[in-house]
């Protein structure tokens, strides 16, 4: 599911630019 991964990584990139 190349959706939910992309969904995870902009997670990621999001979480790492609040923190």
């Amino acid at each position: 599911m190349p959706q939910l991964d992309k969904f995870t990584y902009f997670t990621q990139f999001f979480w790492s630019c609040l923190f």
